[in-house]
């Protein structure tokens, strides 16, 4: 089975991102996991600039 280009350097991206949530000390609760979620994959989108405005100029919950 072949994999497209690029696959080594996702999964080596997923192993590093895993390992700053799973570091030695770390403890994550959902709510702050799923919200660090959010933003990196906002970012790894290329929408962090445009999400960034909208929540920034959006009425407060």
């Amino acid at each position: 089975m072949t994999h497209p280009a690029g696959i080594g350097m996702a999964k080596n991206e997923a192993k590093q991102y895993k390992a700053r949530f799973d570091g030695s000390g770390m403890r994550w609760s959902r709510e702050g996991a799923d919200r660090l979620l959010a933003v990196r994959t906002t970012i790894m989108s290329l929408r962090f600039d445009k999400m960034w405005s909208f929540a920034y100029y959006s009425p407060l919950i």
